[in-house]
């Protein structure tokens, strides 16, 4: 049946995807051409589903952007805080500073874990560039304040953005994986161990150093000779592990961009509507039948190439910065959405507002031939 009526089309659509459980695009479109046809119909579906907020708030699918690597040149020039709950022995805490060049890890046991603690630790080792840590408590006001002091930048990651801190978070399971292993069944002494699991191997520092036969030198010179070798071959080294971690996750990035180019999205612009993923649905069964996302926001910028600042719809600004694989564009009924790839002719099924659509009945005797 061939339907020219624009007021009818919409009661179409508004049938077979708004009554009919907010269906995809592709199904929508199955149900409407067995019994209807009209020009442009496939791309007014596209455009209806794609604009549907009940759809899009109810969705799975998420919107990136390309991804960013970071890699510093030096050690100690960016490092990643985090902290592990441990329920064995007297020490209830383990937190870890790791480097983000060498992988270098400097760890201390905690029974109490507050800000005050881990300032006091981080402290006795001097001044880094850049210190990563998350918005937990241990990482409050009182540590930031100290890193400060120290002269160093303080970096607070997004909210359930684990990837931010990718050193830290991936590195510290071979610490607790060998913890485990020295401890056995009773983990009381996990305390005891901890320094020997947390140093940084010299070869990864010196790849000169294995290559030397230690045990064979027998004078100051040939000490200081070989000591020379390791000394001279330090910056060399730095440079070139510098340059392979660049590779190793650069290479990673590159295919992650390519496998989810479908996902892929340009960066929002200030003023662009958005909804935010309701992350806690993934933990909480009890909130089961929530939305995946949360009602619109607008976007006011992009922060250093990295999270978005948000606000609502009557302009109060959110507190928190979202990060971009939180945050996917959200089509208004009504809006026109045209892709470098669609016609001038596929744009010509222009969606109208809802409020047009034909009252019940009206749609049985207009609009067909």
């Amino acid at each position: 049946m061939v339907v020219y009526n624009k007021k009818a089309q919409k009661q179409i659509l508004k049938r077979m995807h708004e009554e009919l459980g907010h269906k995809g695009e592709n199904e929508t479109y199955r149900r409407i051409k067995k019994r209807y046809w009209w020009e442009g119909m496939k791309m007014t579906i596209k455009k209806w589903v794609k604009s549907c907020q009940e759809f899009q708030k109810g969705s799975h699918l998420q919107q990136k952007e390309e991804a960013k690597i970071s890699v510093t040149s030096n050690l100690s020039e960016r490092v990643s805080m985090d902290a592990i709950h441990i329920k064995a022995g007297r020490c209830k805490y383990l937190v870890i500073e790791r480097d983000d060049l060498s992988g270098w890890a400097e760890t201390v046991a905690l029974t109490r874990l507050t800000a005050k603690s881990v300032s006091e630790w981080i402290c006795r080792y001097g001044a880094q560039k850049e210190v990563t840590v998350d918005g937990g408590s241990e990482f409050g006001k009182e540590l930031q304040e100290a890193v400060k002091r120290e002269g160093s930048i303080i970096r607070v990651t997004t909210p359930y953005y684990p990837e931010s801190q990718g050193m830290v978070e991936r590195g510290y399971k071979q610490l607790k994986d060998a913890l485990v292993k020295m401890c056995g069944e009773n983990g009381s002494t996990w305390k005891e161990y901890l320094p020997i699991q947390a140093l940084l191997p010299i070869d990864i520092e010196t790849n000169t150093y294995l290559a030397i036969e230690l045990n064979k030198i027998s004078t100051i010179e040939e000490l200081l000779e070989v000591r020379t070798i390791h000394i001279a071959a330090k910056e060399e080294t730095r440079l070139a592990a510098a340059e392979k971690l660049r590779d190793s996750r650069h290479k990673p990035v590159q295919y992650l961009d390519k496998t989810m180019a479908h996902r892929l999205r340009n960066p929002l612009e200030p003023g662009d509507l958005v909804l935010v993923s309701n992350k806690p649905l993934k933990s909480q069964w009890g909130l089961l039948f929530k939305n995946c996302w949360t009602v619109p926001y607008r976007v006011i910028n992009k922060v250093n190439n990295g999270p978005y600042e948000l606000e609502e719809l009557d302009g109060t600004k959110c507190t928190r910065k979202f990060a971009a694989s939180h945050i996917k564009k959200f089509y208004p009924r009504g809006e026109i959405v045209q892709s470098s790839s669609e016609s001038e002719n596929e744009i010509s099924g222009e969606i109208e507002a809802e409020d047009s659509i034909l009252p019940e009945g009206e749609i049985e005797k207009n609009g067909y031939d």
